[in-house]
């Protein structure tokens, strides 16, 4: 992006100077600078850098060159302009223009421009960046257009343009989005890895795209908890005893906590009005149990313990079937069938002594 324009290629002249109107390929890169940035009489979209009356020939060591280092998405592109030498003069001057991917900062960089001999053809010079319509322009106060000189310095033109705000999502370790935004609120109840992906919406239609891990270990001595539902069938109170179900809320050594049971979620936060251990169930009952570290108090978790209690009573003794061929007959009738309608209770055995057909065709 360059004045707020999206561009993916660059026209190298030869006297120190690149510029993103590719109508300009080919043509002559014109050494006589004449105008102060901003003028539309310079060439426009360029930087300039510096950009000044220079020769390179291959019976010399001069030479102009790219390259692109770093990896993405912050590589720089980087041209060179290596002991070119001063038109009319024997001097020689050398210099580079970086271009750095995302940020759309601009370099330049010299090591040498002396102030040209008195042979010269044209002595003025230039370092700055200009805009397409050549009305906008920036260049260093003793930089701009004119007769200088600069040894071992250097220029950073950076953007200013509106603040690019991302797109943040939080994965977990499966991969699944678990929230959304910059700011977020996760609970994780075991070890985890948390990935931040930040999505920025940069020049053009290109996309920038930043990953983070954050890993989140729980200390050994963190209680974790996990909830538990058990079924009984009975047709008298059944007696449990509550400590039994300390390996089925947590994943941890039950013997490094300390458990509790409580009537109701409050009870269990604020660690009162537990119950005793020893345990009538006689209906269905949901019970709350703190597991707390046993050196800090306010270390806690509380699981939810679900006990359903499911009498053994027949639904019914009354089964009605269809007799198919109205012979009072059914033949290979899978008594099994019949579990859901008489029994509720599963994983019980059916004996059926006599079954009544009724029901005509």
């Amino acid at each position: 992006m360059f004045f707020n324009q999206y561009f993916e290629s660059v026209v190298i002249g030869s006297n120190g100077m690149i510029t993103f109107d590719l109508n300009q390929q080919g043509n002559i890169n014109y050494p006589n600078v004449l105008w102060q940035n901003p003028d539309p009489g310079l060439p426009k979209n360029s930087i300039f850098g510096v950009y000044h009356d220079m020769v390179f020939s291959a019976a010399d060591a001069s030479e102009i060159y790219y390259s692109t280092i770093g990896t993405a998405p912050y590589r720089k592109f980087v041209i060179s302009y290596y002991d070119g030498r001063v038109a009319g003069c024997t001097d020689r001057s050398s210099s580079q223009i970086v271009l750095h991917e995302t940020t759309n900062i601009v370099e330049v960089f010299v090591d040498k421009k002396l102030t040209p001999c008195p042979t010269r053809k044209f002595e003025n010079a230039l370092i700055g960046i200009i805009n397409d319509t050549g009305t906008l322009g920036y260049s260093p106060a003793s930089r701009n257009t004119g007769n200088w000189q600069a040894l071992q310095e250097a220029w950073k033109f950076t953007p200013n343009g509106n603040t690019i705000q991302p797109t943040v999502t939080w994965t977990n370790s499966a991969g699944q989005t678990v929230a959304s935004g910059i700011q977020a609120t996760l609970c994780p109840t075991q070890n985890e890895v948390y990935t931040a992906n930040v999505v920025f919406n940069i020049c053009g239609n290109s996309n920038l795209t930043l990953t983070d891990d954050f890993t989140l270990d729980f200390d050994p001595s963190y209680p974790i908890s996990r909830n538990y539902t058990q079924n009984f069938c009975g047709n008298t109170p059944i007696q449990l005893n509550l400590n039994d179900f300390k390996p089925n809320v947590t994943s941890q050594n039950p013997a490094s906590f300390n458990f509790t049971f409580h009537q109701s979620l409050a009870d269990a936060q604020n660690n009162q009005n537990s119950i005793s251990t020893i345990y009538s169930l006689n209906s269905n009952k949901v019970l709350y149990v703190r597991i707390q570290n046993p050196n800090v108090p306010g270390c806690f978790r509380v699981a939810v313990l679900t006990l359903n209690f499911i009498t053994k009573n027949l639904l019914t003794d009354s089964i009605l079937l269809c007799d198919t061929n109205n012979d009072g007959i059914e033949q290979n009738y899978d008594l099994s069938f019949l579990n859901s309608q008489l029994f509720p209770c599963r994983n019980i055995w059916i004996f059926i002594l006599s079954v009544s057909i009724g029901c005509s065709k």
